[in-house]
């Protein structure tokens, strides 16, 4: 058993830690969500699309809590719920773009109460020391051990350097990117990172660039699937853009069209292929 010091630090943080999340829900809107919706909607957003039995365990929720909550979510329009193709008997989820405003809302008056009490009642070093802490703790939460490390890359991201962050944010979101993360600096918006709806590993990054960006110089081009590129070329031309005709060369037979992110990026967009 561990030592009586350590057990006592360890009930004193769990109370901290509980006492700040009951004020930060306190921020939340009056007959939202709960927090166990919420909670749906960030397992969605972080995964993309996800059966109910994975919410159901990752969120350790009983399976009538799950679909009581996930009812609600659906008749808010909070989520999309489809049966899956591949496996009738499975349930599939996705976060919808009012579910997704709504988290994100829901997350940022949360953070901007916290920042303003954090600057009112701490000093500087105060907030250094927070800091330190709150890595400590995601260490925690993470499960993560701190003897075992890697030298092997663990993810790669694309980054583009573009000339408006926000526009590029506005484009990708036409092809169903989702943000995920943004940095700005004295009043600009410098990087901003997405990942596909659908498929979470389909991510990419944008830093404003210093110069005008020159794409053909850097020899960068990006592939990307859709399950269904007629659709969405005909989505894209209603938005204004200018997708290339659909063709079928040899090494995508089922079909392919071009695009041209606002920065001169091209973007081959192909058939996902099916397994029959």
């Amino acid at each position: 058993m561990p030592p009586n010091r350590l057990v006592s630090d360890a009930a004193l943080l769990r109370s901290a830690v509980s006492a700040l999340q009951r004020r930060l829900r306190s921020e939340d809107e009056p007959g939202g969500v709960g927090p166990t919706g919420l909670g749906i909607l960030a397992r969605l957003i972080r995964t993309g699309v996800a059966n109910a039995t994975e919410i159901a365990q990752q969120e350790h929720l009983q399976p009538q809590s799950l679909t009581r909550s996930l009812k609600s979510l659906h008749d808010a329009g909070l989520i999309d719920r489809w049966t899956d193709e591949d496996d009738r008997r499975r349930t599939l989820l996705a976060i919808t773009p009012r579910g997704e405003e709504l988290l994100k809302g829901t997350i940022r008056k949360r953070i901007m109460w916290l920042a303003r009490v954090m600057n009112s009642r701490l000093s500087p070093e105060e907030r250094e020391t927070l800091r330190a802490a709150s890595l400590l703790i995601e260490r925690i939460a993470g499960g993560s051990d701190p003897g075992k490390t890697s030298d092997l890359v663990i993810n790669l991201v694309p980054e583009t350097q573009v000339s408006d962050v926000e526009r590029s944010l506005e484009f990708y979101a036409r092809l169903g990117f989702v943000e995920d993360g943004r940095f700005e600096h004295e009043g600009r918006l410098v990087w901003a990172s997405m990942h596909g709806r659908a498929v979470r590993a389909a991510r990419i990054m944008f830093a404003l660039a210093d110069a005008p960006p020159e794409p053909k110089a850097q020899g960068v081009g990006f592939y990307c699937w859709s399950d269904n590129v007629v659709a969405l070329r005909e989505r894209l031309i209603e938005a204004g853009l200018q997708p290339s005709r659909i063709v079928h060369p040899q090494h995508m037979p089922d079909g392919e069209f071009g695009i041209t992110d606002p920065d001169g990026y091209e973007l081959r967009i192909g058939q996902l292929r099916r397994q029959r």
